[in-house]
């Protein structure tokens, strides 16, 4: 009490001039909320959702102002350890893309230089059917991949692919016309 409020906020806040900037709106439109670090009596700091007021007498003169804060640091907190494993699992979401994608790469490649020693055309013929195989489930993993939000398919982009994909696996794309 009798202290200024200015002795809660952090001195980023303070050189910044926050304090100044809740009291000429609370004085301006009587109240003035605020979400931000705080600093306790100890010096630890303290994430607090804030209210500040206007006070005045029954004749409507100005007094001082009211602050009232609710400590939320375990929400805040909890937001960023949130965010924190999200941006973890991006990371690793990324880098199984990259070696799922790497992987087929190589098994395609592999098949290729196998095909290369091959003199049955019936052999040959059900290696390449595998290549084509193994590039069709690649390029339906990266059309899976590079949608915006990986909770939500496409899936009518997702068929049209598969479609193609099956038809040209299959030497059928001029035989077979698909409507989606």
């Amino acid at each position: 009490l009798g202290r200024s409020g200015r002795i809660f906020f952090t001195d980023e806040d303070k050189a910044q001039g926050e304090p100044e900037k809740e009291m000429a709106e609370a004085l301006k439109d009587g109240r003035a909320e605020d979400d931000r670090w705080h600093v306790r009596k100890d010096g630890s700091k303290f994430m607090a959702s804030g209210v500040m007021t206007k006070l005045q007498d029954a004749n409507g003169n100005f007094l001082g102002f009211a602050k009232v804060m609710r400590d939320v640091t375990e929400r805040e907190q909890a937001r960023e350890r949130l965010e924190e494993s999200l941006r973890e699992k991006e990371i690793l979401l990324k880098e199984t893309h990259h070696r799922v994608k790497n992987n087929l790469e190589m098994i395609v490649s592999l098949l290729r230089l196998q095909s290369a020693h091959i003199d049955d055309p019936k052999v040959l013929e059900m290696f390449e059917e595998t290549q084509n195989r193994v590039r069709a489930v690649a390029r339906i993993h990266e059309t899976l991949y590079s949608t915006a939000d990986l909770a939500t398919i496409h899936f009518a982009t997702y068929l049209q692919e598969l479609v193609k994909d099956l038809l040209a696996v299959y030497g059928a794309g001029e035989r077979v016309t698909a409507e989606i």
